[in-house]
């Protein structure tokens, strides 16, 4: 019998306010460990808007926080590639005194597992988060071998 959410593990999640997948982490925890969201003010798709996500993320990771939380997940792979993961675990960490993990960082650890140096990228990205993207990822000495997707303006019909 279930001993209710969170009893294993509370994990705080930042999430882009316009996105519609914030449910599946909770979908696919194990039994005892729930996610808190809060959502981050994302309402286009573009490089610039990805950028403008992490301007304010001390406020929304603090909120966050306030669930008492032991990790936070930043949940968005663009905007962690395009910010950094290490600085957006800094600046989440300096807030809160709280250890945090971004998307991307889960992405570099699934290719390491998979031992994966050369892969095809599939996006629903505007082309220049592409372009950022594959060069995030041939600074890292990853060769993206195809890139190929519907652009997509907003976080909505990015689904």
């Amino acid at each position: 019998m279930s001993q209710g959410f969170g009893w294993k593990a509370r994990i705080g999640q930042l999430y882009p306010s316009g996105g519609l997948c914030d449910y599946e982490p909770q979908a696919m925890a194990p039994d005892g460990v729930q996610f808190v969201t809060t959502r981050l003010s994302f309402r286009k798709a573009g490089l610039e808007d990805n950028i403008q996500l992490v301007r304010d993320q001390e406020t929304h990771a603090r909120l966050v926080a306030d669930a008492q939380v032991r990790l936070i997940a930043f949940n968005c792979t663009a905007a962690s590639l395009i910010s950094g993961p290490d600085a957006i675990n800094r600046r989440i960490k300096a807030a809160t005194g709280i250890p945090s993990t971004t998307t991307i960082e889960a992405v570099l650890a699934a290719l390491a597992a998979a031992r994966l140096r050369r892969f095809a990228l599939l996006t629903p990205y505007q082309p220049e988060v592409v372009a950022a993207e594959t060069a995030f990822f041939q600074a890292r000495g990853y060769e993206v071998a195809a890139a190929a997707g519907v652009p997509c303006d907003d976080p909505i019909t990015q689904g």
